[in-house]
């Protein structure tokens, strides 16, 4: 009899592991390959959602040339969805192809999704 538990334990099926949530990141500005005048104000708009909880938000803005950040915005925020709004004035000179990346921060080990939107700024 023992030997019939030991089997029906041994070949038991493990359960299998439930796949993490996402993070789901919403820009609904600056939209993609929108191009903005020398001196116009680039909204940075939209919202994260994440069912188990944000621990809060980077917001960066590079110029792609040469990937130097134009603009950052770091946020210890906390819920399930967190809505940014943020402002950067293009006072570039030339032509510049920039990218905007949203990262959603989602616990304090250092776990992260990120999303990225690409935008031209002109004189």
């Amino acid at each position: 009899m023992t030997t019939a538990l030991l089997f029906a334990t041994s070949c038991s099926k493990e359960e299998p592991t439930p796949e993490p949530a996402k993070a789901t990141i919403t820009v609904t500005s600056p939209s993609e390959n929108e191009a903005f005048d020398h001196n116009a104000t680039v909204s940075i708009t939209g919202k994260i959602e994440y069912s188990e909880g944000l621990h809060g938000y980077q917001i960066i803005v590079r110029k792609k040339s040469d990937n130097s950040v134009q603009f950052e915005k770091d946020e210890h925020a906390h819920g399930t969805t967190i809505d940014f709004n943020e402002n950067w004035v293009n006072n570039l000179d030339g032509h510049n192809d920039m990218e905007l990346e949203v990262i959603a921060i989602l616990d304090h080990d250092g776990n992260t999704t990120s999303k990225k939107v690409n935008f031209h700024c002109h004189h």
